[in-house]
Order: structure tokens, then C-alpha cells, then sequence
């Protein structure tokens, strides 16, 4: 979060953040084959030896934070 915003996140911020990743996590351990796409978009592999779970779940974070209006530049 600091390092996109530059800035610590309020106590709201990191709930909202870790209530969207717990239900990214819950989603894909249900459905593994929709994590197992999502990583594979895309030009680069992902690691075989990473969580394919947490991998696309945190990909989908990471996702969050650099769509934010603060951090995406705007002219």
C-alpha cells in the first residue's frame, strides 16, 4: 500500500483489503482451475513451486491498489 500511495493505509483501507483478499482467497480455493488461468495470462509463467491460490488472489490485490484513483496518474 505505501509503496503505490505513498502513504499508510487508514484502519478502513486495510479491512476492506484484507475482507476483498480472504474472499479471493475462499473464491479460487473453490474454483483452482479460475486461479490456474489467471496466472497463466499473459506473456511471463508463473513460479510452479508458488500457491496457485494465493498467487492469483494477491495478483488480484496488487490489481486493487494499482487501480486506485490516487495512484493511477491522471494528465
Amino acid at each position: 500500500w505505501k509503496t503505490v500511495t505513498s502513504r499508510i493505509p487508514q484502519k478502513d483501507e486495510t479491512e476492506v483489503v484484507n475482507t476483498f483478499l480472504n474472499q479471493q482467497q475462499t473464491d479460487y480455493q473453490a474454483d483452482q482451475e479460475a486461479a490456474k488461468e489467471l496466472i497463466g495470462f499473459g506473456e511471463s509463467k508463473a513460479d510452479p513451486e508458488l500457491d496457485q491460490v494465493q498467487l492469483a488472489s494477491w495478483t488480484l490485490v496488487a490489481n486493487l491498489l494499482l487501480n486506485l484513483d490516487e495512484v493511477v496518474n491522471k494528465n
